[in-house]
Protein backbone atom coordinates (compact mmCIF):
# COMPACT_ATOMS: atom_id res chain seq x y z
CA UNK A 1 0.00 0.00 0.00
CA UNK A 2 2.81 2.44 0.70
CA UNK A 3 4.38 1.74 -2.75
CA UNK A 4 1.26 2.58 -4.28
CA UNK A 5 1.08 5.39 -2.60
CA UNK A 6 4.36 6.83 -3.49
CA UNK A 7 3.26 6.23 -7.14
CA UNK A 8 -0.19 7.62 -7.51
CA UNK A 9 1.26 10.67 -5.50
CA UNK A 10 4.90 11.03 -7.48
CA UNK A 11 6.83 10.79 -4.15
CA UNK A 12 10.18 9.47 -6.10
CA UNK A 13 12.31 9.83 -3.00
CA UNK A 14 9.48 7.61 -1.05
CA UNK A 15 9.63 5.41 -3.82
CA UNK A 16 13.16 4.87 -4.21
CA UNK A 17 13.34 4.29 -0.32
CA UNK A 18 10.90 1.31 -0.33
CA UNK A 19 12.31 -0.07 -3.41
CA UNK A 20 15.37 -0.50 -1.04
CA UNK A 21 13.60 -1.52 2.18
CA UNK A 22 11.77 -4.60 -0.45
CA UNK A 23 14.84 -5.08 -1.91
CA UNK A 24 16.13 -6.01 1.32
CA UNK A 25 13.07 -8.19 2.56
CA UNK A 26 12.21 -10.26 -0.54
CA UNK A 27 16.46 -11.53 0.11
CA UNK A 28 15.59 -12.44 3.42
CA UNK A 29 16.10 -16.04 3.63
CA UNK A 30 14.08 -16.96 6.85
CA UNK A 31 11.00 -15.38 4.83
CA UNK A 32 8.13 -17.91 2.56
CA UNK A 33 9.13 -17.87 -1.13
CA UNK A 34 5.80 -15.68 -2.18
CA UNK A 35 6.26 -13.22 0.61
CA UNK A 36 9.69 -12.67 -0.71
CA UNK A 37 8.55 -12.65 -4.53
CA UNK A 38 6.19 -9.95 -3.41
CA UNK A 39 8.10 -7.73 -2.01
CA UNK A 40 10.90 -7.72 -4.75
CA UNK A 41 7.75 -7.07 -6.95
CA UNK A 42 7.42 -4.11 -5.08
CA UNK A 43 10.66 -2.88 -5.42
CA UNK A 44 10.75 -3.44 -9.16
CA UNK A 45 7.76 -1.97 -9.64
CA UNK A 46 8.70 1.48 -7.35
CA UNK A 47 11.29 1.96 -9.47
CA UNK A 48 9.61 1.57 -12.51
CA UNK A 49 7.81 4.66 -11.02
CA UNK A 50 11.20 6.98 -10.73
CA UNK A 51 12.19 5.90 -14.50
CA UNK A 52 9.69 7.69 -16.13
CA UNK A 53 10.96 11.12 -13.90
CA UNK A 54 14.88 10.05 -14.45
CA UNK A 55 16.65 12.38 -16.64
CA UNK A 56 20.10 10.94 -16.20
CA UNK A 57 21.06 8.35 -18.83
CA UNK A 58 23.47 6.50 -16.66
CA UNK A 59 20.95 6.59 -13.67
CA UNK A 60 18.39 5.39 -15.35
CA UNK A 61 20.36 2.41 -17.29
CA UNK A 62 21.22 1.58 -13.34
CA UNK A 63 17.40 1.86 -12.85
CA UNK A 64 16.65 -0.68 -15.82
CA UNK A 65 19.06 -3.24 -14.48
CA UNK A 66 17.62 -3.18 -11.05
CA UNK A 67 14.15 -3.88 -12.67
CA UNK A 68 15.27 -6.73 -14.77
CA UNK A 69 16.86 -8.28 -11.73
CA UNK A 70 14.15 -8.02 -9.50
CA UNK A 71 11.21 -8.93 -11.60
CA UNK A 72 13.27 -12.34 -13.10
CA UNK A 73 14.04 -13.20 -9.18
CA UNK A 74 10.95 -12.59 -8.48
CA UNK A 75 9.70 -14.60 -11.40
CA UNK A 76 11.70 -17.60 -10.45
CA UNK A 77 10.30 -17.78 -6.59
CA UNK A 78 7.43 -18.12 -7.83
CA UNK A 79 7.74 -20.91 -10.41
CA UNK A 80 9.78 -22.43 -7.43
CA UNK A 81 6.79 -22.27 -5.40
CA UNK A 82 4.49 -23.94 -8.07
CA UNK A 83 6.66 -27.01 -7.85
CA UNK A 84 6.15 -26.94 -3.60
CA UNK A 85 2.86 -26.76 -3.95
CA UNK A 86 1.97 -29.78 -6.17
CA UNK A 87 2.01 -32.12 -2.92
CA UNK A 88 -1.07 -29.91 -1.42
CA UNK A 89 -4.51 -31.17 -1.28
CA UNK A 90 -6.94 -29.83 -4.74
CA UNK A 91 -8.54 -27.24 -2.66
CA UNK A 92 -5.33 -25.73 -1.08
CA UNK A 93 -3.52 -26.62 -4.36
CA UNK A 94 -6.42 -24.10 -5.91
CA UNK A 95 -6.22 -20.82 -3.64
CA UNK A 96 -2.07 -20.90 -3.49
CA UNK A 97 -1.85 -20.90 -7.07
CA UNK A 98 -4.32 -18.38 -7.21
CA UNK A 99 -2.24 -15.78 -5.57
CA UNK A 100 1.27 -17.11 -7.30
CA UNK A 101 -1.02 -16.83 -10.74
CA UNK A 102 -1.83 -12.94 -9.67
CA UNK A 103 1.58 -12.03 -9.01
CA UNK A 104 3.37 -13.87 -12.06
CA UNK A 105 0.63 -12.40 -14.47
CA UNK A 106 1.47 -8.70 -12.97
CA UNK A 107 4.97 -10.21 -13.14
CA UNK A 108 4.86 -10.88 -16.91
CA UNK A 109 3.34 -7.53 -17.85
CA UNK A 110 5.70 -5.47 -16.35
CA UNK A 111 8.87 -7.65 -17.22
CA UNK A 112 7.06 -7.75 -21.07
CA UNK A 113 7.01 -3.86 -20.90
CA UNK A 114 10.60 -2.71 -19.45
CA UNK A 115 12.23 -5.27 -21.95
CA UNK A 116 10.21 -3.62 -24.80
CA UNK A 117 11.34 -0.34 -23.17
CA UNK A 118 15.10 -1.07 -24.10
CA UNK A 119 14.75 -2.29 -27.42
CA UNK A 120 14.49 -6.26 -26.88
CA UNK A 121 11.32 -7.10 -28.60
CA UNK A 122 11.67 -10.41 -28.70
CA UNK A 123 12.49 -11.29 -25.57
CA UNK A 124 9.43 -9.05 -24.39
CA UNK A 125 7.20 -11.03 -26.67
CA UNK A 126 8.68 -14.10 -25.46
CA UNK A 127 7.69 -13.21 -22.30
CA UNK A 128 4.23 -12.16 -22.33
CA UNK A 129 3.47 -15.48 -24.75
CA UNK A 130 4.18 -17.08 -21.51
CA UNK A 131 1.28 -16.29 -19.98
CA UNK A 132 -0.65 -15.77 -23.27
CA UNK A 133 -2.53 -19.07 -22.26
CA UNK A 134 -3.78 -17.53 -18.49
CA UNK A 135 -6.25 -15.19 -20.82
CA UNK A 136 -4.92 -11.90 -18.39
CA UNK A 137 -6.49 -9.22 -20.65
CA UNK A 138 -3.57 -6.82 -19.86
CA UNK A 139 -0.86 -9.46 -20.83
CA UNK A 140 -3.15 -10.05 -24.07
CA UNK A 141 -3.70 -6.22 -24.46
CA UNK A 142 0.07 -5.84 -24.07
CA UNK A 143 1.13 -8.44 -26.79
CA UNK A 144 -0.54 -7.39 -29.32
CA UNK A 145 0.73 -3.86 -29.22
CA UNK A 146 4.57 -5.28 -29.18
CA UNK A 147 3.23 -7.89 -32.03
CA UNK A 148 1.87 -4.91 -33.83
CA UNK A 149 5.36 -2.94 -33.73
CA UNK A 150 7.84 -5.53 -34.12
CA UNK A 151 5.92 -6.20 -37.26
CA UNK A 152 7.20 -3.48 -39.01
CA UNK A 153 10.39 -5.29 -39.35
CA UNK A 154 9.46 -8.15 -41.29
CA UNK A 155 7.93 -6.91 -44.09
CA UNK A 156 6.97 -10.23 -45.75
CA UNK A 157 5.10 -11.39 -43.24
CA UNK A 158 3.75 -8.23 -41.58
CA UNK A 159 -0.15 -8.50 -42.44
CA UNK A 160 0.02 -11.90 -40.97
CA UNK A 161 1.43 -10.19 -37.79
CA UNK A 162 -1.22 -7.41 -37.50
CA UNK A 163 -4.19 -9.87 -38.56
CA UNK A 164 -2.86 -12.18 -35.64
CA UNK A 165 -2.19 -8.79 -33.05
CA UNK A 166 -6.17 -7.66 -34.11
CA UNK A 167 -7.77 -10.69 -33.02
CA UNK A 168 -5.76 -10.14 -29.45
CA UNK A 169 -7.25 -6.81 -29.98
CA UNK A 170 -10.80 -7.76 -30.04
CA UNK A 171 -10.27 -10.01 -27.19
CA UNK A 172 -9.51 -7.29 -24.85
CA UNK A 173 -12.18 -4.75 -26.54
CA UNK A 174 -14.80 -6.83 -25.80
CA UNK A 175 -17.69 -4.90 -23.61
CA UNK A 176 -18.06 -8.25 -21.54
CA UNK A 177 -14.12 -8.49 -20.64
CA UNK A 178 -13.93 -6.57 -17.44
CA UNK A 179 -10.62 -5.30 -15.57
CA UNK A 180 -8.92 -2.70 -13.16
CA UNK A 181 -6.91 -1.10 -15.98
CA UNK A 182 -9.30 -1.04 -18.46
CA UNK A 183 -10.49 2.78 -18.43
CA UNK A 184 -6.57 3.32 -18.41
CA UNK A 185 -5.47 0.89 -20.99
CA UNK A 186 -8.38 0.87 -23.10
CA UNK A 187 -7.59 3.92 -25.29
CA UNK A 188 -4.38 2.75 -25.98
CA UNK A 189 -6.14 -0.73 -27.41
CA UNK A 190 -8.68 1.27 -29.32
CA UNK A 191 -5.58 3.08 -30.97
CA UNK A 192 -3.37 0.30 -32.06
CA UNK A 193 -6.66 -1.88 -33.75
CA UNK A 194 -7.84 1.51 -35.45
CA UNK A 195 -3.99 1.41 -36.81
CA UNK A 196 -4.58 -1.96 -38.17
CA UNK A 197 -8.38 -1.10 -39.53
CA UNK A 198 -6.45 1.38 -41.56
CA UNK A 199 -3.86 -0.65 -43.12
CA UNK A 200 -5.96 -3.62 -43.74
CA UNK A 201 -9.16 -3.61 -45.37
CA UNK A 202 -12.36 -4.80 -42.53
CA UNK A 203 -12.97 -7.73 -44.94
CA UNK A 204 -9.39 -9.10 -44.93
CA UNK A 205 -9.65 -9.27 -40.75
CA UNK A 206 -12.88 -10.13 -40.05
CA UNK A 207 -12.21 -13.91 -41.82
CA UNK A 208 -10.92 -17.03 -39.71
CA UNK A 209 -7.61 -17.37 -41.24
CA UNK A 210 -5.26 -20.48 -40.42
CA UNK A 211 -1.14 -20.26 -40.07
CA UNK A 212 -1.88 -23.04 -43.50
CA UNK A 213 -3.45 -20.58 -45.22
CA UNK A 214 -0.85 -17.73 -45.29
CA UNK A 215 2.41 -19.80 -45.99
CA UNK A 216 3.31 -22.47 -48.27
CA UNK A 217 4.23 -25.83 -47.42
CA UNK A 218 8.01 -27.04 -47.23
CA UNK A 219 7.87 -30.03 -49.94
CA UNK A 220 9.00 -33.54 -49.65
CA UNK A 221 10.25 -33.80 -46.22
CA UNK A 222 11.09 -36.76 -44.54
CA UNK A 223 9.55 -37.70 -41.32
CA UNK A 224 13.21 -36.95 -39.64
CA UNK A 225 13.13 -33.34 -41.12
CA UNK A 226 9.47 -33.38 -39.77
CA UNK A 227 10.51 -34.26 -36.61
CA UNK A 228 13.41 -31.62 -36.87
CA UNK A 229 11.63 -28.65 -38.07
CA UNK A 230 8.80 -28.86 -35.34
CA UNK A 231 11.58 -28.99 -32.69
CA UNK A 232 12.55 -25.39 -33.89
CA UNK A 233 9.30 -24.31 -34.30
CA UNK A 234 8.24 -25.31 -30.73
CA UNK A 235 11.10 -24.16 -28.88
CA UNK A 236 11.01 -20.59 -31.17
CA UNK A 237 14.48 -21.05 -32.63
CA UNK A 238 13.57 -20.47 -36.55
CA UNK A 239 15.58 -17.63 -38.24
CA UNK A 240 12.19 -16.18 -38.82
CA UNK A 241 9.82 -13.60 -36.64
CA UNK A 242 7.00 -15.54 -37.49
CA UNK A 243 8.51 -17.56 -35.16
CA UNK A 244 8.00 -15.29 -31.86
CA UNK A 245 3.84 -15.62 -32.48
CA UNK A 246 3.64 -18.78 -33.54
CA UNK A 247 4.73 -22.03 -32.42
CA UNK A 248 4.69 -24.74 -34.95
CA UNK A 249 6.28 -26.93 -37.80
CA UNK A 250 5.08 -24.32 -40.29
CA UNK A 251 6.96 -21.26 -38.96
CA UNK A 252 10.38 -23.86 -38.74
CA UNK A 253 12.39 -22.76 -41.67
CA UNK A 254 14.94 -19.71 -42.06
CA UNK A 255 14.07 -16.69 -44.50
CA UNK A 256 15.04 -13.97 -42.34
CA UNK A 257 17.81 -11.78 -43.79
CA UNK A 258 19.09 -8.07 -44.16
CA UNK A 259 16.76 -4.82 -45.56
CA UNK A 260 17.57 -3.09 -48.30
CA UNK A 261 20.90 -1.61 -47.74
CA UNK A 262 22.21 1.75 -49.67
CA UNK A 263 25.83 1.50 -50.74
CA UNK A 264 28.78 3.95 -52.23
CA UNK A 265 28.98 2.37 -55.39
CA UNK A 266 33.35 3.51 -54.67
CA UNK A 267 32.99 1.42 -51.32
CA UNK A 268 31.24 -1.38 -52.19
CA UNK A 269 31.12 -3.41 -56.10
CA UNK A 270 29.07 -6.52 -54.05
CA UNK A 271 27.20 -7.24 -51.21
CA UNK A 272 30.00 -7.71 -48.71
CA UNK A 273 27.38 -7.47 -45.66
CA UNK A 274 25.05 -9.92 -47.34
CA UNK A 275 28.13 -12.13 -47.13
CA UNK A 276 28.69 -11.58 -43.54
CA UNK A 277 25.05 -12.41 -42.71
CA UNK A 278 25.56 -15.34 -44.94
CA UNK A 279 28.10 -17.07 -42.82
CA UNK A 280 26.41 -16.45 -39.97
CA UNK A 281 22.98 -17.58 -40.52
CA UNK A 282 24.70 -20.98 -42.14
CA UNK A 283 26.83 -21.44 -38.49
CA UNK A 284 23.51 -20.74 -36.61
CA UNK A 285 21.23 -23.25 -38.93
CA UNK A 286 24.09 -25.70 -38.79
CA UNK A 287 24.77 -25.33 -34.57
CA UNK A 288 21.42 -25.51 -34.10
CA UNK A 289 20.90 -28.67 -36.51
CA UNK A 290 24.09 -30.23 -34.07
CA UNK A 291 22.46 -29.68 -31.02
CA UNK A 292 19.61 -31.16 -31.87
CA UNK A 293 20.80 -34.18 -32.48
CA UNK A 294 23.22 -34.56 -29.84
CA UNK A 295 20.07 -34.39 -27.61
CA UNK A 296 17.64 -36.30 -29.13
CA UNK A 297 19.92 -39.24 -30.25
CA UNK A 298 21.46 -41.14 -27.14
CA UNK A 299 22.14 -44.03 -29.17
CA UNK A 300 26.15 -45.64 -29.00
CA UNK A 301 27.84 -44.30 -32.16
CA UNK A 302 30.28 -46.61 -34.41
CA UNK A 303 32.85 -44.10 -33.73
CA UNK A 304 32.37 -44.34 -29.98
CA UNK A 305 33.31 -48.13 -29.69
CA UNK A 306 36.88 -49.66 -28.47
CA UNK A 307 37.11 -46.11 -27.36
CA UNK A 308 38.89 -47.24 -24.06
CA UNK A 309 36.89 -45.17 -20.85
CA UNK A 310 36.86 -45.28 -17.16
CA UNK A 311 34.09 -46.50 -15.06
CA UNK A 312 34.22 -43.49 -12.56
CA UNK A 313 30.73 -44.01 -11.05
CA UNK A 314 29.28 -40.95 -11.43
CA UNK A 315 26.88 -41.67 -14.40
CA UNK A 316 28.59 -39.11 -16.77
CA UNK A 317 27.64 -39.19 -20.40
CA UNK A 318 30.20 -39.47 -23.07
CA UNK A 319 29.90 -40.21 -27.04
CA UNK A 320 30.04 -38.29 -30.11
CA UNK A 321 26.33 -36.99 -29.37
CA UNK A 322 27.05 -34.88 -26.33
CA UNK A 323 30.18 -33.80 -27.86
CA UNK A 324 27.72 -32.36 -30.72
CA UNK A 325 25.95 -30.84 -28.25
CA UNK A 326 29.40 -28.68 -26.53
CA UNK A 327 30.65 -28.13 -30.14
CA UNK A 328 27.51 -26.58 -31.18
CA UNK A 329 27.55 -24.52 -27.94
CA UNK A 330 30.93 -23.33 -28.58
CA UNK A 331 29.94 -22.42 -32.27
CA UNK A 332 26.59 -20.79 -31.26
CA UNK A 333 29.24 -18.41 -28.36
CA UNK A 334 31.43 -17.02 -31.36
CA UNK A 335 28.32 -15.81 -33.12
CA UNK A 336 28.32 -12.79 -30.96
CA UNK A 337 31.81 -11.60 -31.83
CA UNK A 338 30.86 -12.05 -35.42
CA UNK A 339 28.33 -9.84 -34.99
CA UNK A 340 30.03 -7.06 -33.13
CA UNK A 341 32.39 -7.55 -36.42
CA UNK A 342 29.71 -6.80 -38.99
CA UNK A 343 28.47 -3.48 -36.74
CA UNK A 344 32.54 -2.46 -37.00
CA UNK A 345 32.80 -2.32 -40.47
CA UNK A 346 28.79 -1.04 -40.80
CA UNK A 347 29.37 1.89 -38.41
CA UNK A 348 32.97 2.25 -39.30
CA UNK A 349 34.13 1.87 -36.26
CA UNK A 350 37.51 1.31 -36.98
CA UNK A 351 38.66 -1.38 -34.66
CA UNK A 352 41.17 -3.47 -35.59
CA UNK A 353 39.81 -6.95 -36.85
CA UNK A 354 42.39 -8.94 -34.74
CA UNK A 355 41.01 -7.70 -31.77
CA UNK A 356 37.21 -6.87 -32.31
CA UNK A 357 35.02 -9.01 -29.98
CA UNK A 358 31.58 -8.68 -28.81
CA UNK A 359 33.31 -6.56 -25.33
CA UNK A 360 35.15 -4.44 -27.40
CA UNK A 361 32.42 -3.33 -29.81
CA UNK A 362 30.97 -1.08 -26.60
CA UNK A 363 34.44 -0.66 -24.59
CA UNK A 364 37.39 0.96 -25.52
CA UNK A 365 39.00 0.07 -22.50
CA UNK A 366 36.62 -3.01 -20.25
CA UNK A 367 39.09 -3.05 -17.50
CA UNK A 368 38.75 1.11 -16.31
CA UNK A 369 34.73 0.71 -17.47
CA UNK A 370 35.43 3.46 -20.46
CA UNK A 371 32.74 2.96 -23.10
CA UNK A 372 33.06 3.79 -26.82
CA UNK A 373 32.04 7.04 -27.38
CA UNK A 374 30.81 6.84 -30.96
CA UNK A 375 28.78 3.39 -30.31
CA UNK A 376 27.14 4.96 -27.13
CA UNK A 377 25.85 7.87 -29.60
CA UNK A 378 24.45 5.69 -32.11
CA UNK A 379 22.63 3.40 -29.71
CA UNK A 380 20.97 6.27 -28.37
CA UNK A 381 19.48 7.21 -31.65
CA UNK A 382 19.16 3.37 -32.75
CA UNK A 383 16.69 1.32 -30.75
CA UNK A 384 17.68 -1.60 -31.30
CA UNK A 385 21.61 -1.62 -31.06
CA UNK A 386 20.13 -0.57 -27.61
CA UNK A 387 18.56 -3.50 -27.20
CA UNK A 388 21.65 -5.26 -28.31
CA UNK A 389 23.74 -3.88 -25.83
CA UNK A 390 21.13 -5.08 -22.92
CA UNK A 391 21.56 -8.62 -24.31
CA UNK A 392 25.48 -8.03 -24.06
CA UNK A 393 24.72 -6.41 -20.48
CA UNK A 394 22.88 -10.11 -19.86
CA UNK A 395 25.43 -11.94 -21.63
CA UNK A 396 28.54 -10.90 -19.74
CA UNK A 397 26.72 -9.97 -16.08
CA UNK A 398 27.84 -6.46 -16.13
CA UNK A 399 25.27 -5.40 -13.62
CA UNK A 400 24.63 -2.83 -10.29
CA UNK A 401 24.06 -5.79 -7.95
CA UNK A 402 27.36 -7.12 -7.27
CA UNK A 403 27.52 -10.91 -7.52
CA UNK A 404 24.09 -10.99 -8.93
CA UNK A 405 23.67 -11.39 -12.73
CA UNK A 406 20.89 -9.39 -14.57
CA UNK A 407 19.62 -12.96 -15.24
CA UNK A 408 20.30 -15.86 -13.09
CA UNK A 409 20.19 -18.29 -15.74
CA UNK A 410 22.68 -16.79 -18.17
CA UNK A 411 24.66 -17.12 -15.30
CA UNK A 412 25.05 -20.39 -15.53
CA UNK A 413 25.23 -20.66 -19.65
CA UNK A 414 28.46 -18.25 -18.75
CA UNK A 415 29.82 -20.62 -16.41
CA UNK A 416 28.93 -23.55 -18.52
CA UNK A 417 31.13 -21.87 -21.64
CA UNK A 418 33.99 -20.84 -19.78
CA UNK A 419 34.12 -24.60 -18.06
CA UNK A 420 34.06 -25.91 -21.61
CA UNK A 421 37.07 -23.39 -22.86
CA UNK A 422 39.27 -23.30 -19.46
CA UNK A 423 38.39 -26.53 -17.04
CA UNK A 424 36.21 -29.65 -17.34
CA UNK A 425 32.70 -29.58 -18.10
CA UNK A 426 31.17 -32.91 -16.55
CA UNK A 427 27.76 -33.71 -17.84
CA UNK A 428 25.89 -36.28 -15.79
CA UNK A 429 22.56 -38.49 -16.16
CA UNK A 430 22.17 -38.13 -12.42
CA UNK A 431 22.69 -34.96 -10.87
CA UNK A 432 21.25 -32.86 -8.05
CA UNK A 433 22.38 -29.17 -7.98
CA UNK A 434 24.12 -28.01 -4.99
CA UNK A 435 25.73 -31.17 -4.10
CA UNK A 436 28.24 -30.41 -1.32
CA UNK A 437 32.19 -31.41 -0.92
CA UNK A 438 31.40 -34.30 0.99
CA UNK A 439 28.57 -35.83 -1.22
CA UNK A 440 30.13 -39.16 -3.12
CA UNK A 441 29.35 -38.05 -6.74
CA UNK A 442 30.60 -34.83 -6.09
CA UNK A 443 33.48 -34.33 -8.88
CA UNK A 444 35.91 -31.00 -7.13
CA UNK A 445 38.03 -30.78 -10.77
CA UNK A 446 34.61 -30.87 -13.11
CA UNK A 447 32.11 -28.05 -13.55
CA UNK A 448 28.65 -30.52 -12.68
CA UNK A 449 25.66 -30.42 -14.50
CA UNK A 450 22.96 -32.77 -15.44
CA UNK A 451 21.53 -33.58 -18.40
CA UNK A 452 18.67 -31.81 -18.56
CA UNK A 453 20.09 -28.88 -17.20
CA UNK A 454 22.75 -28.51 -20.04
CA UNK A 455 19.50 -29.43 -22.47
CA UNK A 456 18.11 -26.24 -20.76
CA UNK A 457 20.96 -24.41 -21.26
CA UNK A 458 21.57 -24.96 -24.80
CA UNK A 459 18.53 -24.14 -25.90
CA UNK A 460 18.16 -20.81 -24.35
CA UNK A 461 21.87 -19.96 -25.59
CA UNK A 462 20.15 -20.68 -29.31
CA UNK A 463 17.44 -18.69 -28.33
CA UNK A 464 19.55 -15.87 -26.87
CA UNK A 465 21.58 -15.96 -30.27
CA UNK A 466 18.52 -16.24 -32.47
CA UNK A 467 17.41 -12.80 -30.83
CA UNK A 468 20.70 -11.18 -31.10
CA UNK A 469 20.71 -12.19 -35.08
CA UNK A 470 17.03 -10.46 -35.77
CA UNK A 471 18.65 -7.53 -33.60
CA UNK A 472 21.23 -7.09 -35.90
CA UNK A 473 18.27 -6.83 -39.01
CA UNK A 474 16.93 -4.36 -37.27
CA UNK A 475 19.72 -2.31 -36.44
CA UNK A 476 20.56 -2.52 -39.76
CA UNK A 477 16.71 -1.81 -41.16
CA UNK A 478 16.97 1.46 -38.77
CA UNK A 479 19.89 2.43 -40.08
CA UNK A 480 19.26 2.30 -43.71
CA UNK A 481 15.60 3.76 -43.25
CA UNK A 482 17.96 7.27 -42.19
CA UNK A 483 19.76 6.95 -45.52
CA UNK A 484 16.83 7.32 -47.24
CA UNK A 485 14.98 9.82 -45.42
CA UNK A 486 18.54 12.04 -45.78
CA UNK A 487 19.57 11.13 -49.16
CA UNK A 488 20.64 14.21 -51.19
CA UNK A 489 17.93 14.57 -54.07
CA UNK A 490 20.73 15.14 -56.41
CA UNK A 491 22.28 11.45 -55.90
CA UNK A 492 21.19 8.62 -57.90
CA UNK A 493 20.45 5.60 -57.22
CA UNK A 494 21.09 2.52 -58.79
CA UNK A 495 19.98 -0.87 -57.59
CA UNK A 496 21.51 -4.52 -56.96
CA UNK A 497 19.40 -7.32 -57.67
CA UNK A 498 20.17 -10.08 -55.16
CA UNK A 499 19.13 -13.42 -56.03
CA UNK A 500 18.44 -16.77 -53.63
CA UNK A 501 21.79 -19.16 -53.28
CA UNK A 502 19.93 -22.71 -54.38
CA UNK A 503 19.73 -25.46 -51.81
CA UNK A 504 21.06 -27.53 -54.29
CA UNK A 505 24.41 -25.50 -54.62
CA UNK A 506 25.00 -25.83 -50.78
CA UNK A 507 27.15 -28.95 -50.20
Amino acid sequence: MKCDYALDSADLNTSLSLSQTCFDLGHREDFDIMIRADYLYCAATSLMGVLSKEENESIKEQIYERCFYLYRTAKDLCLMEYEEIEILSKETYILFKAHIDGLILQIGVNYGNILSQCGRYVKSINNLNEILDMEFPMAIGNLALKIVDYSYYDKSNHEIMLYYAFQLLRKVLDEKVSYPEREYAQSLFYNYSNRIKNYICSDYLEQELSLTEYLNPIENMSDEEKKYRTWIGNNGLALNQLNDVFFEMQVGYDPLHLPTMIENIEDSRFPKYHGIFNQIKQEYASARFWAYEGLTDRNTHFSDKEVFLVNTLDYPIYGIGIEKVKAAYRSIYSIFDKIAYFLNKYFKLKIPDGTISFVNLWYKDVRKNKRREEIQKILQENYALNGLWWIYKDLRNKTVYEDKHIDPLLKKISNVRNAMEHRYLKILDYYEDGLNNNDERFDEFAYNISFQEFEKLTVELLKLTRESIIQLTMIIEIEESKKKVNKDSNQLLGQLFLSKFHDKWKG
